[in-house]
C-alpha cells in the first residue's frame, strides 16, 4: 500500500481512501470516485471556494481511473452551503458575498458512447458553467 492510502471494504465493493478522496470498485463494473474540491490556501475564507480549475482537473483525472469505450458519467457537488464555485480572489480579501439561493447540491449525468477525452472534456466544461450559475447566484 502506498503511504496515505487506506483500504476501504464494503459488503459489495472494495476501494481506497485518503483524507480528501475515496474510490470504490463494484463487481458490476461501476466505479465511484468521491473528491473534495476545496483547496486550503491559508486564508480565512479559503474553504469557501471550489475553484472551477480544480473541479476540471479532478473530473479529468477521475476518468483516467477507468479504461472503457463507453460509460455513464455523473458529476455531483454536495454539501455546498457557504461554498462558491469560483476561482480564488486575486487579492486577500477579508470578505466576499455568498449565494442566498439555498441550493445545497446539484448533479449532472450523461451516457457516453463512445467515451472520448474530447467529448468528456466538453461536457465537463458545460457542467462547470452550470454549477457556477447554480451556486453563485
Amino acid at each position: 500500500m502506498r503511504h496515505g492510502y487506506e483500504p476501504c471494504l464494503g459488503k459489495d465493493w472494495t476501494g481506497l481512501k485518503t483524507e480528501k478522496s475515496r474510490i470504490a470498485y463494484f463487481p458490476d463494473g461501476q466505479v465511484v470516485i468521491i473528491m473534495d474540491p476545496t483547496v486550503k490556501q491559508g486564508g480565512f475564507f479559503c474553504d469557501h471556494f471550489a475553484p472551477p480549475s480544480v473541479l476540471k482537473k479532478l473530473a479529468m483525472g477521475a476518468v483516467e481511473f477507468v479504461k472503457v469505450n463507453s460509460a455513464w458519467c455523473q458529476i455531483e457537488l454536495r454539501d455546498m452551503e457557504n461554498i462558491a464555485v469560483k476561482e480564488f480572489p486575486e487579492n486577500n480579501s477579508n470578505s466576499f458575498s455568498m449565494s442566498m439561493s439555498g441550493e445545497n447540491s446539484a448533479s449532472f449525468s450523461k451516457l457516453f458512447v463512445p467515451l472520448t477525452p474530447g467529448a468528456y472534456s466538453e461536457w465537463v466544461d458545460v457542467c462547470l458553467k452550470r454549477f457556477e450559475r447554480i451556486f453563485n447566484q
